[in-house]
C-alpha cells in the first residue's frame, strides 16, 4: 500500500485491513463461497480521518484498484454517499453532470461529501448493496436514465439494473436527483417489468428528483398514484453552472456560433426528413457564416455525421473536441464565450444556459421542449418537423443573435428561481441524513 502520510497508525491499520479484506473476499469468491459482508462491516469501526486526502490519494497513486476496493474505504467514513452515474461513458456532457451535481449538493450543504463512485449501468450486485449500506445515502443520477435500449436489461427495464430483491435490501435513504425521462418519439414502450421495477423505487426512495415537467409527466403513467407526490422537479445541475463556478466572460473580440448534434437513433430523431433537416441547419450556418465563424463542438464521434452536410455546401467550420479529457474550467470556457449554440443534443442545450449562454435548441426529442417549457421560453427552440423548418431556424437564430443581451437577462432570472428550487430540495435531502 505504501506510505499514508498524515494518518495515525490506527486509521493505517484500519485502511489495510479494508484491503485486506478485500483480498479474502476475492480468494473466497474463486471457491464459490460468499461472505457475510454485514459481519465483514460490523467488525470494522469508522475511520476518524477526513476523506479528502484519503480518498485523493487512493484515487491518484492507486487507479488501478477496482471500484470495490475504492467503495469499501470510502464507504467506512462518516460523511460518505453513495452515487451511481454515469461518468466515463464517453460522453462529455454525461461526465460535467456527474461532477456538478456533486459540487451542487457541497455548495447548498456547506459540507464535503464523500461519493463513492458506482457505474449506474453496473448489474447491482449484493455486495454493491451492502457496501452502500455502510455510506449515509444512495444518490441515483443524474442524467435520462428512463430509457430501455441504452444498457438494455431485464432486470429493471431502464438504466439502472437493480431488481426487486435488491432495492428490498436497501437500507439508507434512497433518493433520484435530476433523472430524466429520456424515451424518443417513436421508440418502442418499456417492458411490462419496468412498472414494476420502478414502483419499488418509488416505494423505497425519499423522492424522485426528476429533471423537468415533461418527464414527471410521462412517469405517472407508470408510477402508482400513491407515489406520485415523490416525484418532484429537480432541475439538472449542468442548467446551474454559473452558480457553481466562475464562468469566464462573453469576449467579443471573437463573434462565433458553435453547434452540437446528434444521431444516436437518428430515425426516431429525424424520420425521413434527415436529409432535408441536416441540409436546412448546414445552410443556415452558411448564411450565418458571413457575420460569425462557425466551431463544431463535439461531444461524441457520432456527432461527426453532419459534416459532409457542411461540406457539400462549403461552410467553413473548427471542430472543438470536447469528448477528449479537459478540464471543467476549459469546458465552461468552451460554452461561454458563444454569441449563440445551436444544440441538438441535450446537454448541449442546459450546458450552455448553465453558462448563461444564449441556445437555440433544434428538438428532435421531447426532452428539449420540456426543458423550454420549464423555463417559460419556447421561443428558444424550432421543431425539426416544424413546417418551413428552415426559414423558421434562421429567423428564430436571427432574433436570439439581434436580442443576446435581452435573452442573457432573461436566462439569468430562470436560473435564479431554478437556484430555488434546487436548494430546497437539497436541503430536505440533508434533514433526511443527517
Amino acid at each position: 500500500m505504501g506510505k499514508l502520510f498524515g494518518y495515525s497508525e490506527t486509521d493505517k491499520h484500519k485502511i489495510y485491513t479494508i484491503l485486506g479484506i478485500k483480498t479474502s473476499l476475492k480468494k473466497k469468491s474463486t471457491q464459490n463461497n460468499t461472505i457475510n459482508m454485514e459481519q465483514v462491516f460490523k467488525s470494522i469501526d469508522k475511520i476518524s480521518k477526513p476523506i479528502d486526502k484519503i480518498s485523493k490519494y487512493i484515487d491518484q497513486k492507486y487507479s488501478l484498484f477496482d471500484d470495490d476496493i475504492k467503495a469499501i474505504v470510502k464507504s467506512q467514513y462518516k460523511n460518505s454517499i453513495t452515487h451511481f452515474s454515469a461518468h466515463g461513458r464517453g460522453n462529455a456532457g454525461d461526465n460535467i453532470l456527474v461532477y456538478a451535481l456533486r459540487d451542487e449538493i457541497d455548495k447548498i450543504s456547506n459540507n464535503s461529501y464523500v461519493y463513492v463512485s458506482r457505474n449506474v449501468r453496473a448489474k447491482v450486485l449484493d455486495e454493491v448493496i451492502s457496501i452502500a449500506n455502510q455510506t449515509k445515502a444512495i444518490i441515483i443520477g443524474g442524467g435520462g436514465l428512463f430509457l430501455k435500449d441504452t444498457n438494455a436489461n431485464e432486470i429493471s427495464g431502464w438504466q439502472f439494473p437493480i431488481s426487486i430483491n435488491g432495492l428490498e435490501k436497501i437500507k439508507v435513504p434512497l433518493f433520484l436527483m435530476a433523472v430524466g425521462y429520456n424515451r424518443f418519439r417513436n421508440q418502442d414502450e418499456f417492458e411490462p417489468y419496468f412498472k414494476d421495477n420502478i414502483n419499488k423505487v418509488a416505494e423505497k426512495a425519499e423522492y424522485l428528483g426528476i429533471r423537468n415537467g415533461g418527464s414527471i409527466t410521462a412517469l405517472q403513467k407508470y408510477i402508482d398514484e400513491k407515489y406520485h407526490h415523490k416525484l418532484i422537479y429537480f432541475p439538472c445541475a449542468t442548467t446551474l453552472l454559473s452558480k457553481l463556478y466562475y464562468i469566464p466572460q462573453y469576449d467579443l473580440k471573437e463573434k462565433f456560433i458553435a453547434i452540437n448534434t446528434a444521431f444516436d437513433r437518428e430515425g426516431m430523431r429525424y424520420g425521413d426528413k434527415k436529409d432535408y433537416i441536416l441540409r436546412s441547419i448546414a445552410k443556415v450556418l452558411k448564411t450565418l457564416s458571413k457575420d460569425y465563424k462557425i466551431k463544431f463542438y463535439k461531444h461524441m464521434t457520432t456527432d461527426e455525421n453532419i459534416l459532409p452536410y457542411f461540406n457539400n455546401i462549403g461552410l467553413q467550420y473548427e471542430i472543438i473536441e470536447l469528448n477528449k479529457d479537459i478540464s471543467t474550467d476549459k469546458f465552461l470556457e468552451y460554452y461561454s464565450t458563444p454569441d449563440l449554440v445551436f444544440a441538438i443534443r441535450g446537454h448541449a442545450q442546459l450546458i450552455p444556459f448553465g453558462c448563461n449562454t444564449p441556445t437555440l435548441s433544434i428538438i428532435s426529442h421531447d426532452k428539449l421542449q420540456w426543458f423550454l417549457e420549464d423555463i417559460h421560453h419556447p421561443e428558444y427552440g424550432v421543431d425539426v418537423m416544424e413546417e418551413h423548418f428552415e426559414e423558421k431556424l434562421l429567423e428564430t437564430a436571427n432574433y436570439m443573435l439581434n436580442n443576446r443581451e435581452k435573452i442573457v437577462s432573461e436566462i439569468k432570472k430562470e436560473q435564479e428561481r431554478l437556484w430555488e428550487i434546487t436548494k430546497e430540495n437539497i436541503s430536505k435531502f440533508n434533514k433526511i441524513i443527517n
